[in-house]
């Protein structure tokens, strides 16, 4: 039903890689299930796909359960750097996932997760779980909205 886009807060697509592949990570506060999404897109463009689309990856708390997650290479120290690439690139997935999925209504910034609290898409059990997120930044997700307008998605 959605689409959470995301960039990474590093500048390695192998980097990134490698952190989702493990299944743990101890590191975490609530458990060990390490983090993971479904796209990962490098900072030329070039999209990869980690699990399948309808696998349920932990990437946004509150909307995993009906969330594909897009992580862009980028966001180191919070600066809003993702390139017109990735931006290209966002808007060809999204298109081709709106496109098979009509289901897929919302696309969100992670930053945005406070106002899909208000909306059916959040669901979360686990009291006191969340935590604040700045990525990708309103910058980019003004480009996606302005790009997808026409494929009749709503965007938080």
């Amino acid at each position: 039903r959605a689409v959470v886009v995301h960039w990474t807060a590093n500048d390695s697509q192998e980097g990134t890689y490698q952190y989702f592949y493990a299944e743990e990570n101890p590191g975490l506060s609530h458990g060990t299930l390490n983090v993971g999404s479904q796209f990962l897109v490098g900072r030329d463009g070039t999209i990869w796909q980690l699990m399948p689309e309808t696998a349920l990856a932990r990437h946004a708390i509150g909307l995993n359960w009906c969330a594909i997650g897009i992580e862009n290479v980028g966001g180191v120290g919070g600066k809003e750097d993702l390139t017109k690439n990735q931006l290209a690139a966002n808007v060809a997935l999204i298109s081709y996932l709106k496109d098979k999925y009509p289901t897929l209504t919302t696309v969100l910034g992670h930053y945005e997760q406070d106002k899909a609290k208000q909306t059916d898409l959040w669901r979360e059990d686990v009291p006191n779980y969340y935590h604040g997120k700045i990525d990708p930044g309103p910058t980019f997700m003004k480009g996606l909205r302005e790009a997808l307008t026409k494929k009749g998605l709503t965007f938080l």
